[in-house]
């Protein structure tokens, strides 16, 4: 017989696997009810007779842990989110960074790459017009699932229409599956991985600007310090942090001078 639903302390479980796991703090009854429907759906295409049965699975799996660590994850992306954004980036870069030979940016928190390729096709444009300006754009995510999604790079042609028309030159269209996807040229220049914000490496600084948005509220304070610390030291003297308009960060606990904008300058 099929599980529809999990007892309460099934779900204790869960929330407290996604949390040891991912580091996301489980507050918040949208967040949890999510998880528990992404979880529970995988027990169903699994046919699994209980939680426990499902998760011994999981762990004995790769393939499948990968799509339980999804079910942890939540994934709010879209082509151009937060458009200040995408308009301060095109001054910074006329301003303060067109000189660089070779400009490096990261990704925290990729999701299915939407983000990224947004930066990308301003990146791209500007390249065109600059020679001698090139890009190089690293991005991860905790979700191994998600990463594949980006790397693949193929979009429905609905989300084509969000994308400004002078940008839409950068994408190609494949007509028969009504999907397109940006061109060679770009992804090139990307390199998709997964990384987890809890456990992030020491860095030397190198690149000119992390992004980080909407990803920082599912931590607890200690770990938004703890995270942004470790960003901010993998950035160059003068480069930008760019966190989303719904987090925050004390700038000058980090040596940080705010841009507006959710934006801050490394000094």
């Amino acid at each position: 017989m099929p599980i529809e639903n999990f007892k309460p302390e099934e779900r204790e479980k869960i929330y407290a696997m996604a949390e040891n796991v991912t580091g996301n703090c489980q507050q918040g009854s949208y967040r949890r009810e999510i998880i528990i429907s992404n979880v529970l759906r995988r027990v169903q295409v699994k046919k699994a007779e209980s939680l426990d049965k499902y998760l011994q699975e999981a762990i004995s799996n790769d393939q499948e842990f990968a799509q339980l660590l999804s079910a942890f994850t939540i994934h709010t992306t879209e082509w151009f989110r937060e458009m200040p954004h995408y308009k301060k980036f095109e001054a910074l870069l006329a301003d303060r960074f067109k000189g660089i030979k070779k400009f490096r940016m990261q990704s925290g928190g990729c999701s299915t790459g939407e983000e990224v390729y947004s930066f990308c096709l301003v990146l791209e444009a500007f390249r065109n017009a600059h020679p001698g300006f090139d890009y190089d754009f690293k991005a991860f995510d905790i979700d191994p699932v998600s990463v594949e999604m980006a790397k693949k790079a193929i979009y429905p042609m609905k989300d084509f229409v969000k994308i400004a028309p002078n940008y839409q030159s950068h994408l190609k269209k494949i007509d028969k599956e009504d999907t397109f996807v940006p061109d060679q040229n770009i992804k090139a220049r990307c390199n998709f991985f997964t990384d987890n914000l809890v456990k992030l490496q020491t860095m030397q600084p190198c690149f000119e600007v992390i992004v980080c948005r909407n990803v920082l509220i599912y931590f607890t304070p200690d770990k938004v310090k703890e995270i942004i610390g470790k960003l901010v030291m993998r950035i160059v003297k003068g480069g930008v942090l760019i966190i989303g308009h719904s987090d925050s960060v004390d700038p000058k606990a980090f040596n940080l001078k705010s841009l507006g904008n959710s934006m801050y300058e490394k000094l």
